[in-house]
């Protein structure tokens, strides 16, 4: 994989909008935390975080110019193959709005597309948390044995048992973590909410 410059790394200063909500959580990714102020932003969070082709990303990178308004862009997305985009979130039609931005291409997130990750994201939220209140994403010879043992689907409560030594929850954590790093996958998570019956399966 080619090298790979992270242009954003912080959120532009911005305070709070008057009447928002303060959303926060720790991302993984990026290994701090992050601050977004509606429910909107918060899914495309959780969705970059649990996607394993996207190799970086910053939350409110810069500004752009609208006619009659001033903006912030919400997001700067870097996939691991290096392709960039920024992400915005509008209800605008899409027809009236830049395409690229800073010579960079824009994808505009539209309510179809949160309300159809509405599954997917209640469950990474789920996940995320106890990624971040374990340490065992970071033991490598347990996340090679579940790797390595996962050939063929297995319902997730079975491979905790296989695995868990009283404690399920840093096995539960590492298997997630797998999964955000596209090891291993749950292709049920975008309809079914998350249980011990959950599908885990090898990735494609």
């Amino acid at each position: 994989m080619k090298h790979l410059l992270r242009r954003y790394s912080l959120p532009i200063p911005q305070s709070r909008p008057k009447g928002a909500r303060l959303l926060e959580g720790y991302s993984p990714k990026l290994g701090r935390r992050v601050q977004l102020f509606d429910y909107a932003s918060f899914s495309v969070w959780i969705g970059l975080e649990a996607d394993p082709t996207v190799n970086t990303f910053c939350e409110r990178p810069a500004r752009f110019d609208c006619p009659g308004k001033d903006t912030v862009i919400d997001f700067w997305v870097q996939r691991v193959n290096g392709d960039e985009r920024f992400c915005v979130i509008s209800n605008d039609d899409a027809g009236d709005l830049p395409i690229t931005l800073h010579e960079t291409t824009v994808h505009y997130v539209h309510d179809g597309e949160l309300a159809a990750s509405n599954m997917w994201v209640t469950n990474w939220q789920r996940m995320l948390a106890v990624i971040n209140a374990s340490g065992t994403a970071d033991d490598k010879v347990l996340m090679k044995s579940v790797r390595d043992f996962v050939q063929t689907p297995i319902a997730l409560g079975r491979l905790e048992a296989q695995f868990a030594c009283g404690d399920p929850v840093p096995v539960r954590a590492g298997i997630f973590e797998l999964m955000r790093k596209g090891h291993l996958s749950a292709p049920s998570l975008r309809t079914q909410l998350l249980s011990l019956f959950t599908s885990i399966e090898p990735a494609p």
